[in-house]
């Protein structure tokens, strides 16, 4: 599991590149702050192995410092995310 974000730091969207190893109909992606607060829950995905890349709305937020968690299985990845 590998991810990126940009752009970073962002205003209205966001692309998150997800890196997976193999297939899985379950990945989960969130917005947390950093007390590890879910504040926005973009769903459940499902990626294919290798590269996927998502397109998510973040206008909603609030200008901060947030973390885009994915879940997928017993991993778990978050990236840093300066909202503007």
């Amino acid at each position: 599991l590998d991810l990126e974000v940009g752009p970073n730091p962002a205003h209205d969207e966001i692309t998150a590149k997800i890196t997976m190893s193999e297939n899985d109909d379950n990945v989960k992606v969130d917005v947390v702050d950093v007390s590890g607060r879910k504040i926005k829950d973009f769903g459940t995905w499902n990626c294919v192995e290798g590269l996927n890349s998502v397109s998510l709305e973040v206008s909603d937020l609030v200008s901060g410092n947030y973390f885009i968690r994915v879940t997928a299985g017993k991993s778990q990845l978050s990236k840093s995310l300066i909202k503007k």
